[in-house]
């Protein structure tokens, strides 16, 4: 795993990356550094939105070709660090299926690949994700687990309603649904025990 990101690492030394990169020659490319480094010192964007920034601004194809390429060797334009630093947020507060973040990720249009490496360096287990998310779920799986309990069979009834409710949304999260199901009727027992 590589060091932790936070939101002090991404703030790069951004005046001295503006300037040398103000030096160069080019009205037409001067202009398009500007609208893309204006864009830029509101944050860390990913190259998609960039792009899509000086597309909007009229800047030509090659110039955006050649500013984003400038950008990147100046660290100002980074998607595996942003997809890094959007997945320790997420997983920490929203736990989800790795699926749904590789979802997350695109939409926000980061590079493929940059988001490959993420997952593959940052993602925990399934099980893992699981786990945390039946966990931050506990109160709400309390208040239905006497709905749940079958007293006939003495088990947790995974045809209730309030279960298949609960399972779809871990589904929908992108957990597997046998992993989703088992670790939910376990969690539901564990609960009926407790009490």
């Amino acid at each position: 795993m590589s060091l932790p990101l936070d939101a002090k690492r991404l703030g790069r030394d951004f005046a001295a990356a503006e300037a040398a990169l103000l030096q160069n020659e080019s009205t037409a490319l001067a202009a398009a550094r500007q609208v893309a480094l204006g864009y830029l010192s509101h944050g860390m964007q990913s190259e998609h939105k960039v792009r899509v920034k000086m597309r909007e601004a009229g800047v030509a194809v090659d110039l955006i070709d050649r500013v984003t390429a400038e950008l990147k060797s100046y660290n100002l334009i980074n998607d595996y660090e942003l997809a890094c630093l959007y997945l320790q947020q997420r997983i920490d507060s929203h736990p989800e299926g790795a699926r749904v973040l590789r979802e997350r990720l695109a939409a926000r249009g980061y590079d493929p690949e940059a988001v490959t490496r993420a997952l593959e360096e940052l993602m925990p287990s399934d099980e893992e994700l699981l786990a945390g998310y039946v966990s931050r779920r506990r109160s709400v799986l309390r208040r239905i687990a006497a709905e749940c309990y079958d007293t006939e069979a003495e088990r947790i009834d995974p045809c209730s309603r309030a279960f298949e409710k609960e399972l779809r949304r871990a589904v929908n999260r992108g957990f597997a649904y046998n992993a989703a199901r088992d670790a939910l009727i376990s969690s539901l027992e564990e609960i009926l025990h407790d009490n």
